[in-house]
């Protein structure tokens, strides 16, 4: 007949490195959703510019469309106005690639949003980054408008004297 004793060392050597496998597995995976939710819960810095944001489908009539400008993300606009950026050349007379007026683009965008009043960014075609995108106009915003020559009032002018 065995020792109990062997029996429980036996059994030792076959749970103990079980029991040490599952505790190691179980912080590995711990370790992973913790660090998946870090990833996923730190804001994106290309949100305000999302066309997602506003409703707006990444295609619209025919052309990508790469981010929306507001003035809540965008130094030197108007109340109300939001502009579309798109990745084509600027037209030209010779180059009609896009109407000048957005033709499509701005009549889509306008059944979404009919009460903004709209405007139509082209960047040239190459490899759009979200990243330098962000900076630049974090960039703008520090910067602030320029204010172009002609007088500065405070007040209204008085029509009299």
């Amino acid at each position: 007949m065995q020792s109990p004793h062997l029996h429980n060392n036996r059994l030792g050597r076959i749970v103990l490195p079980l029991i040490v496998a599952l505790v190691i597995v179980a912080v590995f995976g711990l370790v992973g959703v913790y660090a998946a939710n870090q990833r996923s819960t730190a804001p994106d810095p290309f949100a305000p510019y999302d066309p997602a944001t506003f409703g707006i489908p990444d295609i619209v009539a025919g052309y990508r469309i790469l981010a929306i400008t507001t003035p809540d993300n965008t130094a030197c606009m108007m109340p109300n106005e939001m502009r579309v950026l798109i990745q084509a050349v600027d037209p030209m007379p010779d180059n009609p690639m896009v109407d000048r007026n957005g033709g499509d683009i701005i009549f889509e965008v306008k059944k979404l949003h009919p009460d903004i009043d709209w405007g139509l960014e082209y960047i040239m075609p190459v490899p759009f980054d979200r990243n330098q995108f962000v900076a630049s106009m974090q960039s703008w915003i520090k910067a602030g408008c320029v204010k172009l020559g002609g007088p500065q009032f405070t007040d209204m002018p008085s029509a009299t004297p």
